[in-house]
Protein backbone atom coordinates (compact mmCIF):
# COMPACT_ATOMS: atom_id res chain seq x y z
CA UNK A 1 0.00 0.00 0.00
CA UNK A 2 2.70 2.24 -1.00
CA UNK A 3 1.52 4.03 -3.93
CA UNK A 4 1.71 7.45 -4.08
CA UNK A 5 -0.63 9.81 -5.47
CA UNK A 6 -0.14 13.43 -6.98
CA UNK A 7 1.66 15.44 -4.88
CA UNK A 8 -0.26 17.41 -2.44
CA UNK A 9 -0.15 20.64 -0.39
CA UNK A 10 -1.04 19.37 2.71
CA UNK A 11 1.47 16.87 4.02
CA UNK A 12 -1.12 15.49 6.29
CA UNK A 13 -3.15 14.45 3.29
CA UNK A 14 -6.04 15.85 1.42
CA UNK A 15 -9.07 16.73 2.97
CA UNK A 16 -12.90 17.80 3.04
CA UNK A 17 -13.97 19.64 5.81
CA UNK A 18 -16.64 18.56 7.60
CA UNK A 19 -17.59 15.93 5.29
CA UNK A 20 -19.80 12.60 5.99
CA UNK A 21 -20.99 10.17 3.79
CA UNK A 22 -24.26 9.88 5.50
CA UNK A 23 -25.50 13.54 5.27
CA UNK A 24 -23.26 15.00 2.28
CA UNK A 25 -26.18 16.39 0.54
CA UNK A 26 -25.02 15.70 -2.74
CA UNK A 27 -24.84 12.11 -2.07
CA UNK A 28 -27.84 11.82 -1.10
CA UNK A 29 -29.61 13.50 -3.99
CA UNK A 30 -26.91 11.68 -6.77
CA UNK A 31 -25.79 9.08 -5.51
CA UNK A 32 -24.03 7.47 -8.30
CA UNK A 33 -23.00 10.41 -9.87
CA UNK A 34 -21.47 11.59 -6.79
CA UNK A 35 -19.04 8.80 -5.90
CA UNK A 36 -17.65 8.79 -8.68
CA UNK A 37 -17.09 12.71 -8.87
CA UNK A 38 -15.38 12.69 -5.46
CA UNK A 39 -13.16 9.34 -6.40
CA UNK A 40 -11.86 11.08 -9.71
CA UNK A 41 -11.21 14.31 -7.33
CA UNK A 42 -9.38 12.60 -4.28
CA UNK A 43 -9.53 9.00 -3.90
CA UNK A 44 -8.34 9.20 -0.57
CA UNK A 45 -9.19 12.03 1.87
CA UNK A 46 -9.62 12.91 5.21
CA UNK A 47 -12.44 14.53 6.91
CA UNK A 48 -12.61 16.49 10.35
CA UNK A 49 -16.01 15.34 10.87
CA UNK A 50 -15.91 14.57 14.85
CA UNK A 51 -17.97 11.82 15.70
CA UNK A 52 -19.73 12.18 19.12
CA UNK A 53 -19.75 8.90 20.09
CA UNK A 54 -15.87 7.93 19.38
CA UNK A 55 -14.47 11.82 19.63
CA UNK A 56 -10.77 10.74 19.25
CA UNK A 57 -9.85 9.48 16.06
CA UNK A 58 -9.27 10.76 12.25
CA UNK A 59 -11.82 9.97 9.70
CA UNK A 60 -10.70 8.47 6.29
CA UNK A 61 -11.90 7.54 3.09
CA UNK A 62 -10.97 5.60 0.27
CA UNK A 63 -12.41 5.60 -3.16
CA UNK A 64 -10.56 4.22 -5.49
CA UNK A 65 -10.38 0.20 -6.82
CA UNK A 66 -7.28 -0.72 -5.85
CA UNK A 67 -7.48 1.33 -2.03
CA UNK A 68 -10.17 -0.41 -1.26
CA UNK A 69 -9.71 -3.94 -2.57
CA UNK A 70 -6.23 -3.68 -0.88
CA UNK A 71 -7.71 -2.44 2.25
CA UNK A 72 -10.12 -4.96 2.89
CA UNK A 73 -7.39 -7.59 2.10
CA UNK A 74 -5.15 -6.65 4.94
CA UNK A 75 -6.80 -7.07 8.58
CA UNK A 76 -3.16 -6.89 9.95
CA UNK A 77 -3.28 -2.96 8.60
CA UNK A 78 -7.16 -2.23 8.67
CA UNK A 79 -9.45 -4.12 11.67
CA UNK A 80 -12.97 -5.26 11.93
CA UNK A 81 -12.68 -4.91 16.00
CA UNK A 82 -14.53 -2.46 17.11
CA UNK A 83 -15.37 -0.89 13.75
CA UNK A 84 -19.49 -1.27 13.51
CA UNK A 85 -20.57 2.76 14.35
CA UNK A 86 -22.44 2.34 16.98
CA UNK A 87 -26.24 3.66 17.56
CA UNK A 88 -25.64 5.05 20.79
CA UNK A 89 -22.98 5.19 23.48
CA UNK A 90 -22.32 2.66 26.16
CA UNK A 91 -21.79 -1.42 25.60
CA UNK A 92 -23.20 -1.99 22.13
CA UNK A 93 -23.04 -6.00 21.10
CA UNK A 94 -20.70 -6.59 18.20
CA UNK A 95 -21.81 -8.24 15.30
CA UNK A 96 -19.70 -11.83 15.23
CA UNK A 97 -17.89 -12.93 13.37
CA UNK A 98 -17.73 -9.66 11.39
CA UNK A 99 -15.55 -7.77 14.24
CA UNK A 100 -13.39 -9.85 14.52
CA UNK A 101 -9.64 -10.73 12.90
CA UNK A 102 -7.80 -13.07 11.95
CA UNK A 103 -6.98 -15.95 13.45
CA UNK A 104 -10.49 -15.33 15.92
CA UNK A 105 -12.50 -14.72 12.91
CA UNK A 106 -11.16 -17.56 11.34
CA UNK A 107 -12.03 -19.93 14.03
CA UNK A 108 -15.49 -18.01 13.92
CA UNK A 109 -15.95 -18.06 10.28
CA UNK A 110 -14.91 -21.81 9.24
CA UNK A 111 -18.26 -23.00 12.21
CA UNK A 112 -19.99 -21.09 10.34
CA UNK A 113 -19.38 -21.45 6.45
CA UNK A 114 -20.79 -24.70 6.03
CA UNK A 115 -24.75 -23.48 7.07
CA UNK A 116 -23.78 -20.73 4.10
CA UNK A 117 -21.87 -22.96 1.31
CA UNK A 118 -23.44 -23.37 -2.37
CA UNK A 119 -24.93 -26.97 -1.16
CA UNK A 120 -26.66 -25.44 1.55
CA UNK A 121 -27.92 -22.07 -0.02
CA UNK A 122 -29.31 -24.54 -2.93
CA UNK A 123 -31.85 -26.51 -0.72
CA UNK A 124 -33.52 -23.15 0.15
CA UNK A 125 -34.06 -22.44 -3.15
CA UNK A 126 -37.56 -24.13 -3.38
CA UNK A 127 -38.60 -22.16 -0.04
CA UNK A 128 -37.06 -18.40 -1.35
CA UNK A 129 -38.96 -19.10 -4.90
CA UNK A 130 -42.53 -19.51 -3.22
CA UNK A 131 -42.04 -16.70 -0.90
CA UNK A 132 -40.72 -14.52 -3.95
CA UNK A 133 -44.10 -15.94 -5.76
CA UNK A 134 -46.63 -15.91 -3.04
CA UNK A 135 -45.62 -11.76 -2.85
CA UNK A 136 -45.76 -11.12 -6.31
CA UNK A 137 -48.73 -12.61 -7.01
CA UNK A 138 -50.70 -10.35 -3.71
CA UNK A 139 -50.07 -7.16 -5.15
CA UNK A 140 -49.97 -8.53 -9.16
CA UNK A 141 -53.67 -8.05 -9.64
CA UNK A 142 -53.69 -4.34 -8.35
CA UNK A 143 -51.67 -2.99 -11.11
CA UNK A 144 -49.85 -1.15 -8.85
CA UNK A 145 -47.30 -1.78 -5.59
CA UNK A 146 -44.22 0.46 -3.74
CA UNK A 147 -41.85 -1.88 -4.30
CA UNK A 148 -39.67 -1.32 -1.37
CA UNK A 149 -42.36 -1.95 1.16
CA UNK A 150 -44.65 -4.48 -0.80
CA UNK A 151 -41.58 -6.55 -2.14
CA UNK A 152 -38.16 -5.34 -1.24
CA UNK A 153 -38.16 -5.32 2.67
CA UNK A 154 -40.86 -8.28 2.89
CA UNK A 155 -38.88 -10.65 0.64
CA UNK A 156 -35.85 -11.18 2.23
CA UNK A 157 -37.35 -10.63 5.64
CA UNK A 158 -39.57 -13.83 5.01
CA UNK A 159 -36.26 -15.38 3.55
CA UNK A 160 -34.74 -14.59 7.35
CA UNK A 161 -37.27 -15.78 9.05
CA UNK A 162 -37.53 -19.09 7.29
CA UNK A 163 -33.68 -19.56 7.74
CA UNK A 164 -33.73 -19.07 11.38
CA UNK A 165 -36.98 -20.74 11.88
CA UNK A 166 -39.09 -17.93 13.45
CA UNK A 167 -42.12 -18.15 13.69
CA UNK A 168 -44.81 -16.34 10.85
CA UNK A 169 -46.66 -14.73 13.82
CA UNK A 170 -43.22 -12.24 14.40
CA UNK A 171 -43.15 -11.11 10.99
CA UNK A 172 -45.14 -7.82 11.35
CA UNK A 173 -42.38 -7.58 14.26
CA UNK A 174 -39.53 -7.72 12.22
CA UNK A 175 -40.60 -5.93 9.77
CA UNK A 176 -41.06 -3.33 12.43
CA UNK A 177 -37.65 -3.34 13.19
CA UNK A 178 -36.24 -3.45 9.78
CA UNK A 179 -38.85 -0.14 8.86
CA UNK A 180 -37.08 1.76 11.57
CA UNK A 181 -33.37 0.31 10.95
CA UNK A 182 -33.89 1.81 6.89
CA UNK A 183 -34.98 5.06 8.43
CA UNK A 184 -32.33 5.74 10.63
CA UNK A 185 -30.75 8.05 9.02
CA UNK A 186 -33.21 11.00 9.33
CA UNK A 187 -34.82 12.56 12.23
CA UNK A 188 -33.90 12.66 15.45
CA UNK A 189 -36.63 10.63 16.10
CA UNK A 190 -36.23 8.11 13.60
CA UNK A 191 -32.51 7.50 15.30
CA UNK A 192 -34.40 7.62 18.56
CA UNK A 193 -37.16 4.61 16.87
CA UNK A 194 -33.39 2.67 15.33
CA UNK A 195 -32.30 3.04 18.99
CA UNK A 196 -35.22 1.22 20.64
CA UNK A 197 -35.54 -1.68 17.68
CA UNK A 198 -31.85 -2.49 18.25
CA UNK A 199 -32.64 -2.94 21.85
CA UNK A 200 -36.03 -4.77 20.96
CA UNK A 201 -33.88 -6.73 18.55
CA UNK A 202 -31.01 -7.94 20.57
CA UNK A 203 -33.66 -9.19 23.60
CA UNK A 204 -35.76 -10.83 21.23
CA UNK A 205 -32.63 -12.76 19.96
CA UNK A 206 -31.71 -13.34 23.43
CA UNK A 207 -34.67 -14.65 24.28
CA UNK A 208 -35.06 -17.20 20.63
CA UNK A 209 -31.29 -18.47 21.44
CA UNK A 210 -32.38 -19.73 25.05
CA UNK A 211 -35.55 -21.22 23.64
CA UNK A 212 -33.46 -23.07 21.32
CA UNK A 213 -30.88 -24.46 23.27
CA UNK A 214 -33.74 -25.91 25.38
CA UNK A 215 -35.80 -26.66 22.46
CA UNK A 216 -33.51 -27.32 19.65
CA UNK A 217 -35.26 -27.59 15.97
CA UNK A 218 -33.68 -27.84 12.29
CA UNK A 219 -33.26 -24.56 12.13
CA UNK A 220 -29.88 -22.10 11.95
CA UNK A 221 -31.12 -19.99 14.75
CA UNK A 222 -30.20 -23.92 16.79
CA UNK A 223 -26.93 -24.16 15.13
CA UNK A 224 -26.28 -20.77 16.63
CA UNK A 225 -26.88 -21.57 20.02
CA UNK A 226 -24.64 -24.52 19.52
CA UNK A 227 -22.11 -23.15 17.84
CA UNK A 228 -19.00 -24.20 19.23
CA UNK A 229 -15.11 -22.71 18.35
CA UNK A 230 -11.96 -24.98 19.49
CA UNK A 231 -14.56 -27.24 21.01
CA UNK A 232 -16.56 -25.09 23.08
CA UNK A 233 -20.08 -23.56 22.49
CA UNK A 234 -19.42 -19.60 22.36
CA UNK A 235 -21.14 -17.66 25.31
CA UNK A 236 -24.58 -16.50 24.83
CA UNK A 237 -23.69 -13.20 24.36
CA UNK A 238 -21.36 -14.17 21.68
CA UNK A 239 -24.21 -16.40 20.19
CA UNK A 240 -27.10 -13.04 20.32
CA UNK A 241 -23.97 -11.34 18.75
CA UNK A 242 -23.39 -13.88 15.62
CA UNK A 243 -27.62 -13.92 15.43
CA UNK A 244 -27.58 -9.69 15.29
CA UNK A 245 -24.84 -9.59 12.88
CA UNK A 246 -27.57 -12.21 10.13
CA UNK A 247 -30.32 -9.69 11.09
CA UNK A 248 -28.58 -7.05 10.05
CA UNK A 249 -26.52 -8.07 7.50
CA UNK A 250 -29.20 -10.13 5.27
CA UNK A 251 -32.36 -7.83 5.77
CA UNK A 252 -31.78 -3.94 4.50
CA UNK A 253 -29.04 -4.84 2.27
CA UNK A 254 -30.78 -7.19 -0.12
CA UNK A 255 -33.95 -5.19 0.36
CA UNK A 256 -31.13 -1.78 -0.97
CA UNK A 257 -30.17 -4.20 -3.36
CA UNK A 258 -33.08 -4.94 -5.03
CA UNK A 259 -34.40 -1.44 -4.97
CA UNK A 260 -31.67 0.29 -7.29
CA UNK A 261 -31.98 -2.60 -9.44
CA UNK A 262 -35.92 -2.88 -10.24
CA UNK A 263 -35.06 1.12 -10.27
CA UNK A 264 -32.62 0.73 -12.68
CA UNK A 265 -34.80 -1.77 -14.97
CA UNK A 266 -38.06 0.39 -14.62
CA UNK A 267 -36.26 3.04 -16.23
CA UNK A 268 -34.88 1.33 -19.09
CA UNK A 269 -36.80 -0.39 -21.36
CA UNK A 270 -34.60 -2.07 -23.78
CA UNK A 271 -32.74 -3.88 -20.67
CA UNK A 272 -35.89 -5.42 -19.16
CA UNK A 273 -36.91 -6.26 -22.56
CA UNK A 274 -33.77 -8.20 -22.91
CA UNK A 275 -34.44 -10.57 -19.51
CA UNK A 276 -38.00 -10.80 -20.06
CA UNK A 277 -36.69 -12.81 -23.63
CA UNK A 278 -33.80 -14.04 -22.42
CA UNK A 279 -34.06 -15.04 -18.80
CA UNK A 280 -30.66 -16.44 -19.12
CA UNK A 281 -29.45 -12.43 -18.97
CA UNK A 282 -30.77 -12.11 -15.32
CA UNK A 283 -27.50 -13.38 -13.59
CA UNK A 284 -25.47 -11.16 -15.75
CA UNK A 285 -27.44 -8.26 -14.92
CA UNK A 286 -27.89 -9.16 -11.40
CA UNK A 287 -24.05 -9.05 -10.96
CA UNK A 288 -23.81 -5.79 -13.22
CA UNK A 289 -26.37 -3.81 -10.39
CA UNK A 290 -24.30 -5.14 -7.63
CA UNK A 291 -21.26 -3.24 -9.00
CA UNK A 292 -22.92 0.12 -10.50
CA UNK A 293 -25.05 -0.01 -7.01
CA UNK A 294 -23.39 -1.15 -4.56
CA UNK A 295 -24.91 -1.01 -1.48
CA UNK A 296 -22.54 -1.07 1.12
CA UNK A 297 -19.92 0.70 2.98
CA UNK A 298 -17.48 -0.72 5.00
CA UNK A 299 -15.56 1.07 8.22
CA UNK A 300 -12.50 -0.73 9.82
CA UNK A 301 -9.58 1.13 12.50
CA UNK A 302 -6.16 1.43 11.23
CA UNK A 303 -4.22 -0.96 13.43
CA UNK A 304 -0.99 0.35 12.66
CA UNK A 305 0.25 3.74 10.82
CA UNK A 306 -0.50 3.14 7.10
CA UNK A 307 0.36 5.07 3.54
CA UNK A 308 -2.63 4.94 1.57
CA UNK A 309 -1.99 6.62 -1.64
CA UNK A 310 0.77 9.39 -0.03
CA UNK A 311 -1.80 9.89 2.41
CA UNK A 312 -0.81 9.40 6.32
CA UNK A 313 -3.55 7.32 8.18
CA UNK A 314 -2.19 6.92 11.67
CA UNK A 315 -3.07 4.25 14.27
CA UNK A 316 -6.89 3.93 15.66
CA UNK A 317 -7.94 6.12 12.58
CA UNK A 318 -11.35 5.05 11.47
CA UNK A 319 -11.05 4.42 7.62
CA UNK A 320 -14.62 4.38 6.07
CA UNK A 321 -13.99 2.17 2.39
CA UNK A 322 -17.10 3.48 -0.34
CA UNK A 323 -17.78 0.42 -2.44
CA UNK A 324 -19.97 1.91 -4.96
CA UNK A 325 -16.99 4.39 -5.88
CA UNK A 326 -14.33 1.76 -6.26
CA UNK A 327 -17.09 -0.80 -8.36
CA UNK A 328 -17.00 2.35 -10.62
CA UNK A 329 -13.48 3.19 -10.85
CA UNK A 330 -12.49 3.24 -14.51
CA UNK A 331 -9.17 2.19 -13.75
CA UNK A 332 -10.66 -1.35 -13.01
CA UNK A 333 -13.79 -1.29 -15.59
CA UNK A 334 -13.62 0.02 -18.71
CA UNK A 335 -16.93 2.05 -19.25
CA UNK A 336 -17.33 1.82 -15.62
CA UNK A 337 -20.30 3.77 -15.66
CA UNK A 338 -21.91 1.92 -18.60
CA UNK A 339 -24.53 -0.92 -17.07
CA UNK A 340 -23.40 -3.68 -19.24
CA UNK A 341 -24.86 -6.99 -18.33
CA UNK A 342 -22.58 -9.28 -20.52
CA UNK A 343 -19.53 -7.76 -18.94
CA UNK A 344 -16.39 -9.83 -18.36
CA UNK A 345 -14.45 -9.47 -16.16
CA UNK A 346 -16.47 -8.12 -13.86
CA UNK A 347 -14.57 -8.20 -10.62
CA UNK A 348 -16.93 -6.27 -8.61
CA UNK A 349 -16.47 -6.17 -4.73
CA UNK A 350 -20.26 -5.78 -3.71
CA UNK A 351 -19.64 -8.51 -1.22
CA UNK A 352 -16.15 -7.07 0.18
CA UNK A 353 -13.12 -9.10 -0.70
CA UNK A 354 -10.36 -11.20 1.83
CA UNK A 355 -10.80 -12.40 5.06
CA UNK A 356 -14.86 -10.66 5.66
CA UNK A 357 -16.02 -11.61 1.84
CA UNK A 358 -19.54 -11.34 2.94
CA UNK A 359 -20.39 -15.13 4.16
CA UNK A 360 -23.76 -14.41 2.59
CA UNK A 361 -23.49 -13.50 -0.71
CA UNK A 362 -24.47 -17.31 -1.96
CA UNK A 363 -27.91 -16.58 -0.64
CA UNK A 364 -28.11 -12.59 -1.55
CA UNK A 365 -27.42 -14.12 -4.68
CA UNK A 366 -29.91 -16.84 -4.62
CA UNK A 367 -32.53 -14.18 -3.82
CA UNK A 368 -32.04 -11.34 -6.18
CA UNK A 369 -31.84 -13.63 -9.11
CA UNK A 370 -35.03 -15.38 -7.90
CA UNK A 371 -36.59 -12.07 -7.93
CA UNK A 372 -35.80 -11.23 -11.21
CA UNK A 373 -37.48 -13.99 -12.49
CA UNK A 374 -40.19 -14.52 -10.58
CA UNK A 375 -41.30 -10.88 -11.15
CA UNK A 376 -40.53 -10.68 -14.75
CA UNK A 377 -42.60 -13.73 -15.50
CA UNK A 378 -45.57 -12.33 -13.90
CA UNK A 379 -44.72 -8.15 -14.44
CA UNK A 380 -42.65 -7.74 -17.46
CA UNK A 381 -43.83 -4.47 -18.33
CA UNK A 382 -43.96 -1.38 -15.69
CA UNK A 383 -42.36 1.90 -14.99
CA UNK A 384 -42.19 4.47 -11.83
CA UNK A 385 -45.38 6.14 -11.08
CA UNK A 386 -45.07 9.69 -12.43
CA UNK A 387 -43.66 12.45 -9.95
CA UNK A 388 -42.54 9.71 -7.05
CA UNK A 389 -40.45 10.80 -4.56
CA UNK A 390 -38.14 8.15 -3.98
CA UNK A 391 -36.08 9.62 -1.03
CA UNK A 392 -32.68 8.20 -1.51
CA UNK A 393 -30.55 7.98 1.05
CA UNK A 394 -26.91 6.97 1.59
CA UNK A 395 -26.52 5.99 5.64
CA UNK A 396 -23.38 4.87 7.19
CA UNK A 397 -23.50 1.53 6.20
CA UNK A 398 -25.97 1.18 3.58
CA UNK A 399 -27.63 3.19 0.10
CA UNK A 400 -31.28 2.57 0.22
CA UNK A 401 -34.53 3.67 -1.32
CA UNK A 402 -37.60 5.01 0.88
CA UNK A 403 -39.72 4.53 -1.80
CA UNK A 404 -40.42 2.40 -5.51
CA UNK A 405 -43.88 3.59 -6.38
CA UNK A 406 -44.43 0.99 -9.57
CA UNK A 407 -47.21 0.59 -12.11
CA UNK A 408 -48.41 -1.89 -14.64
CA UNK A 409 -51.24 -3.11 -16.67
CA UNK A 410 -52.96 -5.75 -14.24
Amino acid sequence: MDTKSPAQTDPSGPAREGFLHSTHPALQADTWNEVSRLRDETPVFRSDFVNPVDEKSTLWYLLDYDSVYNALRTPDVFSNVGSAHPLSEGDPYSMLPGELDPPDHTKMRRALDPYFAPSAIKKLEDAVRETAITLIKGFQPHGACDFVTDFALQFPTSVFMELMGLPKENRDQLMGWVNAFSAMMGSEQAISAAVQAEQEVLAFLAESLVDRKENPQDDFMTAVSQLAVDGEVISHKEQVAVAYLFFQAGLDTVASQLGWTFKHLAENDELRQSIVEDPDLISGTVEEALRCFSVLSHTMIAAKDADVQGCPIKKDDRVVTLISAANRDPQEFPDADEFDPTRKPNRHIAFGIGPHRCIGSHLARLELNVALEEWHKRIPNYSIEKGADLNPSMGWAVTRLSSLPLRWEP
